[in-house]
């Protein structure tokens, strides 16, 4: 009989085991001193043994909360043929843990009493919770107020710690309300198309104004989306205090209204004054023109020098003031352009031929690799565009060394024609690249005896830009400088 009764208990674990070997369980049979007697392959594959491993280990290796159990506690299940619900924690090969749910009974085999036990993998469901329980601390926590509202009825069903407080009121308070009396401006009938709407779109995003316990309002954007819950529908705000938003908005347009007005009275001043300047310069220039040019009046040579300086400083004092017109018009948009189909090619014969005089007496050399057996016409102001070429031959001309060379040439870049003007000069200063574009400013050559205003360059942008080009700059201290812009090809004349 003895010896009848191994072979039947292999028979009965193999009966029990291939019922329960395709279970998402894991089985584990063991006897009162907790020796492992079988497992399933559930069982193997969430410990990472052999099953083998296993029959020769025991309970307490792979169960960490069986430690506090003795035989007499088995045995109490035995006698009383109870089944324990609990919750334990099983031990894998490598050394880490995995949370398990345990329903354990007591199976009788051949007379024999062993304890089964089946574990369910919790590693799942603990991390659902987690993340349940991290979502809900995010949002209770959240810099902004959440709403979650009846899409029936607008009732409030939950608010967060944000919500409430930012409102005055209490939490339990807060949900005996809807969104009716919390912003006025929703009606009954708002509500249903907010909802429709809501139901065609995924969010919607709006600014309103929300009613505190205390009476006053709070400006508040506010994120809407509609949801479904156990085929329930519910609507999600999340709402935003904007009222540090809206007073820095206020403080933004006053002052730009007042910079706008400061802007206004300074344009008057600077175009009232320069037409009252010009007005004597006319007079000025043209004097020193008949004395210069009159052959009834004889003049020293002394007296030749003057006239000539005083006509040079007077162009140069005019041309000065138009630079500044020209700013005051582009910065009040009252600047007027012509813009039509004009030659490229006109713009620079008529520009080269003004500043060779220019070129010649500064001992600098000009090359034009520009094809002129090519016509090339842009849609551009013919007067402007010529007045920006014109400022960039005399820039690359006055800041060149002696002997020096300009550059010009000419290149396609995306639907625009690019005039480059290069020259062998001095360069710009890295640290004051930046600096280029601003008005009035010459980047340190104020004390040189290079003449400017330090408006040029800026009005010639701006100019550029308003034609629907592009301008830029490449400099290389001590070596030159190449400045462009650009104009929008016209393809035919």
């Amino acid at each position: 009989m003895a010896s009848r009764q191994p072979h039947k208990l292999r028979y009965d674990l193999d009966s029990l085991r291939a019922l329960f070997e395709k279970s998402d369980d894991a089985l584990i049979l063991h006897d009162l001193t907790g020796r492992i007697c079988d497992v399933n392959q559930s069982l193997i594959d969430n410990l990472g043994y052999t099953r083998e491993a296993l029959l020769q280990m025991s309970l307490y290796d792979i169960e960490l909360t069986a430690q506090s159990i003795d035989r007499g506690e088995w045995r109490k299940i035995i006698s009383e043929n109870q089944v324990i619900h609990t919750q334990g924690v099983h031990k894998r090969k490598d050394g880490s843990t995995f949370p398990v749910s345990l329903t354990i009974s007591a199976i009788h085999i051949d007379g024999a009493d062993y304890i089964v036990g089946f574990a369910r993998n919790l590693t799942q469901n603990y991390n659902a919770e987690k993340h349940a329980q991290f979502t809900q601390f995010a949002v209770d926590n959240a810099g902004d107020s959440a709403f979650w509202l009846e899409a029936e009825d607008a009732r409030i069903l939950y608010v967060n710690k944000k919500a409430y407080q930012s409102l005055g009121y209490a939490q339990k308070e807060l949900l005996k309300l809807s969104v009716f009396d919390l912003c006025p401006f929703f009606s009954t009938q708002d509500w249903q198309l907010f909802i429709d709407y809501l139901l065609e779109n995924e969010f919607l995003v709006y600014e309103s104004q929300y009613q505190h316990k205390q009476g006053h309002s709070i400006p508040v954007e506010v994120t809407a989306k509609y949801m479904q819950y156990d085929q329930h529908g519910y609507v999600v705000h999340f709402v935003r205090d904007i009222s540090k938003r809206k007073r820095n908005e206020k403080i933004l347009k006053q002052a730009k209204r007042e910079a706008e007005k400061a802007n206004l009275a300074k344009t008057k001043f600077l175009t009232s004054m320069s037409h009252e300047l010009k007005t004597p310069l006319n007079a000025i220039i043209g004097y020193s023109e008949m004395l210069l040019e009159n052959d009834d009046v004889v003049l020293t040579p002394e007296q030749h020098h003057f006239a000539r300086s005083v006509l040079n400083a007077g162009k140069h004092l005019l041309s000065l003031i138009e630079d500044v017109l020209d700013l005051a018009r582009i910065e009040s948009g009252q600047m007027e352009l012509h813009i039509e189909a004009v030659s490229l090619n006109e713009i620079i014969e008529d520009s080269l031929r003004l500043v060779l005089p220019l070129a010649q007496r500064n001992h600098v050399s000009i090359h034009n690799h520009i094809k002129q057996a090519e016509q090339y016409w842009v849609e551009a102001d013919f007067i402007k565009s010529k007045q920006v070429l014109i400022n960039l031959l005399s820039n690359a001309i006055k800041y060149n060394r002696l002997e020096g060379e300009v550059n010009l040439k000419l290149q396609a870049m995306d639907g625009q024609l690019k005039v480059c003007v290069s020259d062998t000069g001095i360069g710009i200063p890295d640290e004051k690249q930046a600096e280029l574009f601003t008005a009035f400013n010459r980047l340190g050559q104020e004390a040189s005896n290079i003449e400017g205003s330090g408006v040029g360059l800026i009005v010639c942008k701006e100019l550029v830009e308003l034609m629907g080009g592009l301008m830029g700059f490449e400099s290389i201290p001590e070596q030159g400088s190449c400045f462009w812009f650009s104009l929008p090809i016209k393809q035919s004349a």
